[in-house]
């Protein structure tokens, strides 16, 4: 059962933990794991864009709510000018760690590299992902050129250029990814999930000294 950085063994263990009643709280919950993490009953057109195009092109098989939520915190994190491109990996990490996929087709590092410059040039998978976008950010990620994307209309602080990103996350990631760990977050954040209870400016800030907190 292929995951990001998540083991066959990590998985058992949680499925043996649930068939004995000890996933009890917030702690024990795991991202990749739908009993913790259900489906919600809608979804977004970006998100159905989103998950068409990580489908089709990566493979992915299955995703949970937590991919979800997360997808929703990355569109908040990103319109904010005080989100910085580790906030941003951080969140894609942990998206990107809560989908099961048939095989893992690249690295992580690639795929979140992917995932945040097709957002950026489809204004937030609100336009078409298309087969020429998918082969211009391919190229751009492996052989760095002059900029082959088409120019966003957004004015967007967090809409770094492409390379600006791919440098950025094999900082933070490492080239393979060897400094990604499983348990990412040891300060707990909850997902910003846009309901009118949440205010997500003090969301942010929460998430913002949990990040610096867990480095």
């Amino acid at each position: 059962m292929p995951f990001y950085e998540i083991s066959r063994a990590d998985i058992r263990q949680h499925s043996r933990n649930h068939q004995r009643n000890l996933v009890v709280n917030q702690e024990e919950r795991r991202l990749f794991c739908l009993t913790c993490y259900s489906h919600p009953l809608t979804v977004s057109n970006q998100f159905t864009t989103f998950w068409n195009w990580i489908n089709q092109f990566h493979q992915a098989r299955r995703y949970t709510g937590h991919t979800v939520a997360a997808f929703t915190t990355f569109e908040q994190a990103y319109t904010n000018p005080n989100s910085s491109l580790a906030d941003l990996a951080h969140i894609t990490t942990l998206l990107i760690q809560s989908i099961h996929f048939t095989r893992l087709s690249v690295l992580i590092t690639e795929i979140c590299f992917y995932f945040h410059t097709i957002y950026t040039h489809t204004d937030g998978y609100q336009n078409p992902v298309t087969q020429q976008l998918i082969n211009q950010t391919q190229q751009r990620f492996h052989t760095p050129v002059p900029e082959l994307l088409p120019n966003n209309p957004v004015n967007n602080p967090n809409m770094a250029n492409t390379d600006a990103v791919r440098n950025g996350l094999h900082a933070i990631f490492g080239t393979h990814g060897k400094n990604i760990r499983v348990e990412i977050n040891v300060i707990k954040v909850d997902f910003f999930y846009g309901k009118t209870t949440e205010d997500p400016v003090s969301w942010l800030s929460a998430f913002n000294r949990a990040v610096v907190t867990n480095r």
